[in-house]
């Protein structure tokens, strides 16, 4: 803790602010300050500031608010409180303030208890003395902006883990022709499913299908590895995202593409990439592109048994459903 004689000199000068003789904050307001930027503020010490932006007098007590433009607490602030009738340099604590806050409005101080962070935790913190009481007591309402000293700012973003958070990456999934109709989801699809947050405490992780993990003791870190038959095995179903995700509509995979047994692979035992399905005598091909199908009409044309039949198949082409999640072309 500082001495007297610290806090003394430091009311005579601009000390923990920075400000010239045309500063709208007298120096016997603060004797000393100090705050940390904790994960998720997002500061950066070569790009953002932290500054003292109003002080606000009240019958019974004053505040002073600072506020940062880091992008992780835009919309934040740390207010700090002393009841008129403390001793000069007190020390105050303040954690970082749920917003919105508006700083003109004297009904409405802000709550320094509460915080917006995902996890509940606060994203910065800090401390403050406070200078001549009976000044600041009789005080005026004052607003400005002075920065703080940066080396009284200290940054511990991207230094520890706080929580952890489970989540999924979207899969790739089927897409339908061009002009066709769009598959139909059960669900919303997103880039990330989100099935867990701000897990803490003592965490067990253990290895899901095709995986390995592996840890390094001497540099502290976890390892996963992607391997065929690893950890537990290969699924023998297809695994889903999150509890929501179904297939398509007339699809019995969660990506939408057909399966193996879903699909012409071989005509008769031939396989090959292309067919070339052609009628002979008695058989008519009739191709039907918009639908995706062949009709092969058994008439008997040109055989020994003569029967009255047409010169081409009778089919007609069935017309698409007004079902937006039917099988059929864009309208």
């Amino acid at each position: 803790m500082a001495k007297p004689g610290f806090y003394n000199e430091n009311i005579n000068i601009s000390y923990p602010l920075i400000f010239g003789e045309d500063a709208p904050f007298p120096s016997w307001l603060i004797a000393d300050f100090g705050c940390i930027m904790l994960p998720g503020s997002g500061f950066d010490a070569d790009e953002h500031t932290v500054k003292l932006t109003r002080v606000n007098h009240f019958a019974w007590m004053t505040e002073f608010i600072f506020t940062t433009d880091a992008p992780g607490l835009l919309g934040q602030a740390l207010v700090f409180r002393i009841t008129h009738g403390e001793d000069d340099y007190t020390t105050l604590y303040a954690e970082s303030t749920g917003l919105p806050y508006d700083p003109t409005d004297s009904n409405n101080p802000g709550d320094s208890s509460s915080d917006s962070s995902l996890c509940d935790d606060p994203v910065w913190e800090g401390w403050l003395v406070v200078g001549d009481v009976s000044k600041i007591a009789n005080g005026d309402d004052i607003t400005g902006a002075a920065p703080v000293e940066p080396a009284l700012i200290q940054s511990l973003e991207g230094g520890y883990v706080s929580s952890l958070n489970l989540a999924n990456t979207e899969r790739t999934r089927a897409t339908t022709p061009e002009d066709c109709r769009d598959y139909c989801w059960p669900f919303v699809p997103e880039d990330v499913y989100v099935r867990t947050t701000c897990l803490v405490g003592d965490i067990r992780l253990k290895t899901g299908y095709n995986s390995d993990l592996g840890h390094d003791p001497l540099s502290n870190t976890l390892t996963l590895h992607a391997r065929v038959g690893a950890g537990e095995g290969e699924p023998c179903g297809d695994t889903k995202l999150t509890d929501d995700e179904a297939p398509p509509t007339g699809r019995t995979t969660y990506d939408g593409a057909p399966r193996c047994d879903e699909i012409v692979r071989s005509i008769n035992g031939v396989t090959k990439q292309f067919f070339t399905i052609g009628g002979g005598s008695g058989v008519t091909v009739t191709p039907v592109p918009s639908e995706h199908k062949v009709i092969i009409d058994m008439g008997l044309k040109d055989l020994a048994l003569c029967p009255d039949l047409s010169e081409e198949s009778s089919y007609e082409g069935s017309s698409f459903g007004p079902d937006p999640c039917d099988c059929g072309p864009t309208p």
